[in-house]
């Protein structure tokens, strides 16, 4: 099948007829688009294309989410969301989990495996039935509050309301027990379900499915025996869904022992290293062998980088969290607005800093492995691996923070010369190019970014009058009121800029309107034109 140019379809259903008549958010969005391909049309100007690439073995399932004969509150419900296209691995794993089939997805970070279950798991629920019908699990508090909102956006337009609730540690149980039980779909982390299961507060017989997410590290200690616990105590006859983004043959083995002839869709590059991030390596030069002074060197390299790299928000990985909390302090005595996120802190903080981070009032996080996965924040797209990971696969889970759903973004790794041999057996197990960091350092992210389509759409929006501007928000659900926090201080290089010429609502409420669907939108032609080598298998196994 051949992949759709950008402007070959509309950004909401091409089958309306009268094309004024198409609420003004669709058309404006279409009337970005069509820019949008004339610029990349005019920059790839005597280059090869890929437009005509193919995806080898199969293709798509479903072209829209509508041909996915989805209920219309769903239906709704993505479209206000902001999803107005399935991405490859929706459009091939959502079908098949509607038929009710134990499924395996495999796909790499930022293609949207999230929405598949979300979707499947809200066509499953019958919101006229009090208490629990579907299970989610997630290995970290984070993800699971994530997946909470994701579920929750997309089932906005659902009657009677859905309930949805999150169940993690570091909260009292005690103020669980009433949402557990009329919640129609659960999410939480392994220890606090199964605690809630044990205690008998968490009604299981009503549970159809069960949905792992991060399957790979709910596999693993210290999840595995929750896990298993929680398994026990389902019933017999359930659907169950397994998805990450990196999965063996042994862990698949492992999943199918709790599945019934499963399927499987994996979207698997045959290199797997992540399409759109720009890998680089810096050796930082320190001649003592003083752990303090080769800190310090690196963070003097982490300032130069931070001070000429255009970027959004920034995720800087450290290997503990002495050494996280250390660097966001020496980041604001730099005047780097930065906080720092861990696993030992407790869960408002966490909580906090993860919103802050959602809203652009953070532009760079330290943080520890929390986040190496399973975190989705549209605007980083920059990634600094402060101290060396302890693995291949952690390396590619982190650089995953940026580059999601089709976007590009730079990784860079600060190292010394004692740490290189480390990070090239990194780049050998993973096919991965990892580049030295050039002296002049690169302006701009590619040649056509997030930044680039937000350039866009700002344009075109300052053409609109005030009521057509209303209007689009309208249509977006969103009310565009004043925000009540104050601004935060400001804000070095470009993204001062932005926050100068609008204050932070409107930031966010122009993003989530416009430059989040336009994302979603060109997230599924990139992932067609930039995997000339993706290998797309869908197979009963059994």
């Amino acid at each position: 099948m051949r992949a759709h140019d950008i402007g070959g379809q509309s950004a909401v259903d091409s089958a309306q007829p009268n094309a004024a008549d198409r609420p003004l958010r669709a058309r404006f969005l279409d009337d970005i688009l069509a820019d949008i391909s004339t610029h990349q049309s005019g920059s790839n100007a005597g280059t090869s294309s890929s437009a005509g690439s193919t995806v080898s073995d199969a293709g798509l399932v479903a072209t829209s989410f509508q041909a996915m004969l989805l209920s219309a509150p769903v239906l709704a419900g993505l479209s206000a969301a902001g999803f107005t296209r399935p991405s490859l691995v929706q459009a091939h794993a959502i079908p098949i989990g509607k038929t009710g089939a134990d499924l395996i997805v495999q796909a790499k970070n930022g293609t949207g495996k999230t929405c598949v279950f979300s979707v499947l798991a809200l066509e499953a629920v019958d919101t006229s039935i009090a208490g629990p019908q579907v299970m989610i699990v997630a290995p970290t508090r984070e993800v699971a509050v994530q997946i909470r909102d994701v579920v929750k956006s997309i089932g906005e337009k659902m009657k009677p309301p859905l309930q949805c609730n999150v169940f993690i540690g570091g909260t009292a149980s005690a103020a669980d027990k009433p949402s557990a039980r009329v919640s129609h779909i659960v999410v939480g982390t392994p220890g606090r379900l199964m605690g809630l299961i044990t205690a008998k507060w968490l009604p299981t017989q009503g549970i159809k499915m069960f949905v792992m997410d991060e399957a790979d590290r709910l596999l693993q200690e210290p999840c595995l025996p929750h896990v298993n616990t929680i398994f026990s105590g389902l019933p017999k006859s359930k659907q169950v869904l397994a998805l990450s983004a990196t999965l063996d043959e042994s862990l698949v083995r492992q999943l199918e022992s709790h599945m019934t002839n499963p399927k499987q869709v994996r979207i698997t590059p045959e290199r797997p290293t992540l399409a759109g991030i720009s890998q680089y390596k810096r050796v930082v030069v320190c001649e003592s062998l003083l752990p303090a002074q080769q800190t310090e060197s690196k963070v003097t390299a982490l300032l130069e980088i931070l001070s000429k790299v255009q970027f959004h928000q920034c995720v800087v990985f450290c290997g503990s969290r002495s050494s996280a909390d250390n660097l966001a302090a020496r980041l604001c005595d730099e005047q780097w607005p930065a906080t720092f996120i861990s696993g030992d802190q407790d869960q408002a903080q966490r909580l906090h800093v993860m919103q802050l981070l959602r809203s652009f009032r953070l532009r760079v996080l330290v943080s520890t492995d929390l986040i190496a996965r399973g975190i989705d924040v549209d605007r980083i797209n920059l990634v600094i691996n402060f101290d060396l990971p302890r693995d291949p696969e952690t390396y590619l889970h982190r650089i995953g923070r940026t580059g999601r759903f089709g976007t590009y973004g730079i990784a860079i790794t600060l190292l010394l010369a004692s740490e290189l041999d480390q990070l090239n057996d990194f780049a050998s197990s993973l096919h991965a190019q990892i580049s030295d960091l050039p002296e002049t350092m690169p302006n701009t992210l590619h040649h056509f970014d997030l930044g680039e389509t937000e350039k866009i759409a700002e344009t075109k929006l300052a053409n609109l009058t005030s009521e057509e501007r209303s209007t689009l928000y309208t249509e977006a659900a969103i009310r565009p009121k004043p925000a009540k926090h104050s601004n935060p201080p400001p804000l070095r290089g470009t993204y001062s800029k932005h926050r100068q010429a609008a204050n932070h609502h409107h930031r966010h409420v122009f993003f989530r309107a416009i430059v989040r669907p336009l994302n979603r939108i060109l997230a599924q032609t990139r992932h067609l034109h930039d995997w000339t080598s993706v290998g797309v298998r869908t197979a009963c196994a059994g």
